[in-house]
This record gives C-alpha cells, structure tokens and sequence, in this order.
C-alpha cells in the first residue's frame, strides 16, 4: 500500500506520540492547515485498519491512532520504506479527474490506482468525493464493473472545469508559494503543478500577468491573481491539446 508523504507525517506523529493530540497539534507538528488534516484523515482511515488499527476520536481529548502495537511497529516499517511523493486528498482527486479528461476509453479502476500508487479503496473513495464535486458542473462518472470509469456530460463544463476545482480546492497559499519558488528557480520547470500543469507553464503566464497587471494598475487580491493565473495557463493547455488533436485529423488549426 502506497502512503504519501504528508499521509506518511500525520501517522508518525499519532503512533509516536501514543496518546490523545488535537487536530491543530497534528497540523502544527505537519506544518500544514487543520483543514488540510481534516481532509487527510480520510484517507488515513483505510491505511490504519489494513494494519488492523484504527482512529478513536474522543470529545474534548482529540485523535489517537489505537491497537496492538506489534501493528504500529508493521506500519512504521512499512512507512520507513516508502518513497515520498506528495499527493493529498484533493490533488488525487484532481489527477483523477485529468486523467478521466484526457482518455479516450474507460478507465480501469486498478490503473488510475496504480498511476498514483494508492490502493483501489482509496480511488474507490476518491470517486465518490469526486462525483459530488463535478455534480454542480453538469458532469458525472459511469462507474461500472467491468467496464471502467467514464466522465460524460457538456464539453464546455469540461473544458473549465479543472481550473475551477483547483482555485476551489487546494491551498490558495500553497499556489502562491509555488509561484514564488518557481520565480526564485528553486524548483525544476519539467516538474507538474499537481500533476495538471506543468510549472514551466505556470511561471510564463504569471508573468506575463504580473507585466499586464502592473502596466494597467490592475488591482487584484491574493485569491483573484491566483484564479486568473490557472484559468489562463489551463485554458492554453486546453487549446493547445484541442490544436494537436485537430491537426491529427486533418483540420485547420
């Protein structure tokens, strides 16, 4: 079972501290938000019980991560072995959905578990937050067995929808420091923006916004320069994909 690096943090921090600790301790020792863990436990919830552990929630004391602890020291080895790639909740969602976008065919369920080294419970479960989320886009999923998964609905509410989920989704702050490191060259410019875009592509339109926005004296918050920085570098994505798919067949660009 593959555990990603922020999954990997959160059950370290619960089998080693071996007693009740508070959602905003779990964060602070991650250095992430509490949201971000509440949506992390979900996750961390089928890890646990593959190891015979559970999580036993009490008012007032917090979280703790129960059961024998011959089953702890299994799932710290098989923590200690791992690779770390950092995936959360929402980003497995979103590579789930662009891999769903750009398929020709139904998708297998053990496929899309494998391409992000997961288990098939967690896409399982992946696709049911997923059904909720492209619901209000007029989109929905085709999930049968033996058949695989499909995304139907308008193309138009395809063709937006990614750059929506992620200004809707992920981190706002998370965004900006990707900007950021990718302006200061601290990151590679072949590497994805989660697995949707790659950074390269990303730096090019903030630039080209940044120029734009300080030549007209645009005044635009945090929020709004991040959403119109992914709406335009997906949008372009979207078009040049549209482009080679079109001159594949023999139509004009």
């Amino acid at each position: 079972m593959y555990i990603t690096a922020r999954e990997q943090k959160v059950i370290k921090y619960m089998i080693q501290q071996n007693r009740y600790v508070t959602i905003r301790e779990i964060a602070d020792s991650v250095q992430v938000s509490t949201r971000t863990i509440h949506r992390e436990l979900k996750s961390i919830k089928p890890i646990l019980k593959n190891y015979n552990l559970s999580l036993d929630k009490q008012p007032g004391k917090g979280l703790k991560a129960v059961g024998e602890q011959e089953d702890k020291q299994r799932l710290l080895s098989h923590i200690s072995n791992e690779d770390q790639i950092e995936y959360s909740s929402d980003e497995r969602k979103l590579l789930i959905l662009c891999a769903l976008l750009e398929a020709k065919e139904p998708v297998k369920l053990y496929t899309l578990a494998s391409d992000l080294q997961v288990t098939n419970a967690t896409i399982s479960y992946d696709l049911d937050e997923l059904t909720e989320w492209i619901a209000h886009y007029g989109l929905h999923l085709i999930r049968k067995r033996g058949y695989g998964i499909e995304l139907k609905g308008p193309e138009e509410a395809k063709r937006k929808i990614v750059g929506n989920l992620i200004v809707d989704r992920l981190d706002i702050q998370l965004f900006l420091e990707t900007i950021e490191m990718n302006i200061k060259h601290r990151t590679k410019a072949s590497e994805k923006v989660f697995g949707v875009v790659s950074r390269g592509q990303l730096l090019k339109v903030e630039r080209l916004l940044f120029h734009l926005k300080n030549r007209l004296s645009l005044s635009l918050s945090d929020s709004a320069y991040i959403a119109l920085v992914v709406h335009l570098t997906y949008a372009n994505r979207t078009y040049s994909n549209w482009r080679n798919h079109s001159n594949g067949r023999g139509r004009i660009a």
